[in-house]
């Protein structure tokens, strides 16, 4: 399992499913309208949450998420 933390101005929402993608159409298909508030992602597993990434800034967090999305992204 993997989770996916997502800052926003003002609040954050948190997504565990199975893997990265699951995560991430997660949040575009809840809070896709939300996407220019996104300033951080932090991803980690979640039995190890001491491995984790942190990407910062709308542009980045995004770029990462749309990668996240098609699977690009591996989750270890």
């Amino acid at each position: 399992m993997v989770q996916l933390e997502i800052t926003l101005t003002g609040r954050s929402k948190s997504f565990t499913a199975d893997t990265l993608q699951d995560c991430a159409k997660q949040f575009f298909d809840e809070f896709g309208e939300a996407s220019k508030e996104v300033v951080k992602c932090q991803t980690f597993e979640v039995n190890n949450p001491t491995e984790f990434l942190i990407v910062g800034g709308n542009e980045s967090c995004l770029g990462y998420l749309k990668q996240m999305q098609q699977g690009a992204i591996n989750d270890k």
